[in-house]
């Protein structure tokens, strides 16, 4: 009896392990799954424009809390730049091309620089100036119909500031990024101001670091935000990590000396993790990550040994875990030519590495945003390049994370 158990047992192991196999062999059922996909041409308004060579510089998914989903892109023609608010469907279909077309009181002098969604489905919109050296700029809240609620305008009084950032919250928004008092001087510093719903300031901040500091991402906590950024001086980088409260007040900071910043995520069960490489002690093909939970004690940290030395990180969290898409470069033995790839890679909330696949889709596509649908399905965003046109064009696709039987 015992023998034919071990045999059955045996027999067992084998089937589900051909059926991996297989599984793991159809490219419909790669743990990154693509599910639907789209591509649109980016185009230049400017009609005066007669051989127009349009270049993508930003592009930023704005929301995907209902069934459709929006997206911001920038576009550049010399010293031109456009602004376009696109919707799709949850297939990937064009409803509008450009929502902004229809929005009220086009000011030329000002230009959309940052959208997000709002909870009754309208929009608020930060403008600033079209100028090289941008001082002003303006919060514009609009409805789902694009009626004009309010717009209030701030005036920084000589400080360049240079947004980045426009967070929602529960009680509010925060307008974030960074500023000079004297460009020449060459110190930048963290600038925020915090808006409610109806459009009142509540706060006006600035806090300054021990060297210029940039800000690489913010998140929200409810009415709180999370700054991580980084100082640089000369040859040397270093990352802050910074809490600010509902009121603009501190209430801790971190700091690490001599690393890199390669990504930050989301909230994960109240905490949230960051990716560095340090500039000394770990081997290029290396990099860590670190836990914090929202007091900023350090959690748990981890080194990884990839098999390609990774140049970026899009980080974004489901429901048990962290998704990293991580880019590297490829160089061609036969005409020199780089490639660019990516391979996702996903970590648990204990840190442990859980699997990680090339996602061959994204080849030679430039990955500007990445965000969570639902618990398994997330978007993922950039460019390519139209062979024909030598056009930028945008590339929308949504992916579905999938699990193989044995790993």
């Amino acid at each position: 009896m015992f023998t034919k158990s071990k045999y059955t047992w045996v027999l067992v192991v084998i089937f589900i392990a051909m059926i991996n196999i297989l599984y793991a062999s159809d490219e419909k059922n790669n743990i990154i799954r693509l599910e639907s996909e789209t591509s649109v041409l980016i185009q230049n308004e400017n009609l005066d424009i007669t051989d127009q060579r349009n270049l993508l510089y930003e592009t930023n998914i704005v929301d995907t809390s209902n069934s459709d989903i929006f997206v911001h892109q920038k576009t550049s023609y010399e010293d031109i730049k456009n602004s376009k608010l696109i919707e799709f469907d949850n297939n990937g279909n064009v409803i509008d091309d450009n929502i902004l077309s229809r929005f009220p009181d086009k000011n030329e002098l000002y230009k959309i620089n940052k959208i997000v969604k709002t909870a009754d489905d309208g929009f608020l919109i930060v403008q600033n100036s079209d100028a090289d050296l941008p001082v002003n700029f303006t919060v514009k809240k609009v409805d789902k119909s694009l009626n004009e609620l309010w717009t209030k305008k701030f005036d920084n009084k000589g400080t360049l500031i240079l947004i980045t950032a426009l967070t929602a919250l529960n009680d509010g928004y925060v307008v974030s990024g960074y500023g000079y008092d004297d460009i020449e001087n060459g110190k930048s510093k963290f600038v925020a101001y915090k808006l409610d719903n109806n459009g009142k300031l509540l706060y006006n901040i600035e806090h300054t670091y021990d060297a210029n500091f940039m800000p690489f991402r913010v998140i929200s906590n409810k009415n709180d935000i999370i700054v991580c950024g980084k100082t640089y001086e000369g040859n040397t980088e270093n990352i802050w990590i910074t809490y600010i409260n509902t009121y603009g007040d501190i209430s801790w900071k971190r700091n690490f000396t001599n690393c890199t910043i390669l990504g930050q995520s989301e909230l994960l069960n109240n905490n949230f993790a960051i990716v560095v490489n340090s500039n000394k002690d770990l081997p290029k093909n290396k990099f860590r990550m670190m836990q914090f939970d929202l007091l900023g004690n350090k959690i748990w940290e981890k080194i990884y040994t990839p098999p390609y030395k990774y140049e970026q990180f899009k980080t974004l969290c489901s429901e048990d875990k962290y998704i990293l898409l991580c880019k590297y470069s490829t160089l061609s033995d036969h005409n020199d030519e780089i490639t660019t790839k990516y391979r996702a890679t996903a970590i648990d909330n204990a840190g442990h590495l859980l699997w990680e696949e090339d996602v061959g889709i994204l080849k030679n596509k430039k990955i500007e945003d990445m965000k969570r649908v639902k618990n398994n399905t997330f978007l993922i965003i950039g460019t390519g390049n139209d062979i024909m046109s030598k056009n930028d064009i945008l590339w929308v696709g949504k992916f579905i994370t999938r699990k193989y039987i044995l790993r």
